[in-house]
């Protein structure tokens, strides 16, 4: 599907090149046609999409393992203590304070919301290791 964004590996580059290098991200590519654009450090896959959630049309992250499986946004969270509220009401304040109607200012929103949320991902804090263990434990 073609949804007419043509700067979006410009945008990927632009807001969270040079943020996830410094945690030790590398880019890893991705796929233009699909709006997919991935990074990926010696502990996670973090990949960026337009398209998860089609046909709504909008940036979103998902982190996967070296094995390209996806993990659980709700166990994911749930691990590292991020509530639905408290992402709900950061969104909130993001919108007063920025603008947020071009799909690289959701982006830097994104950004923004993995400095606040997932740092221990970034940082390697937390592994999928963890995540792994964290699912185990759900399950029982």
């Amino acid at each position: 599907d073609d949804i007419g964004y043509d700067t979006f590996f410009k945008d990927c580059d632009e807001v969270f090149k040079e943020f996830l290098v410094s945690y030790g991200f590398e880019d890893i590519g991705g796929d233009e046609e699909d709006y997919e654009k991935s990074y990926k450090n010696e502990y996670w896959i973090l990949e960026i999409s337009m398209l998860m959630y089609f046909p709504r049309v909008m940036p979103t992250i998902d982190f996967l393992n070296h094995k390209s499986i996806r993990t659980s946004r709700s166990i994911l969270d749930k691990a590292l203590n991020i509530s639905f509220e408290n992402v709900s009401k950061h969104i909130e304040e993001y919108k007063l304070s920025n603008s947020y109607d071009t799909y690289s200012k959701q982006m830097l929103y994104l950004r923004e919301n993995l400095e606040k949320f997932y740092k221990p991902i970034l940082t390697g804090e937390f592994t999928y290791e963890d995540y792994k263990k964290f699912e185990t434990s759900e399950e029982k």
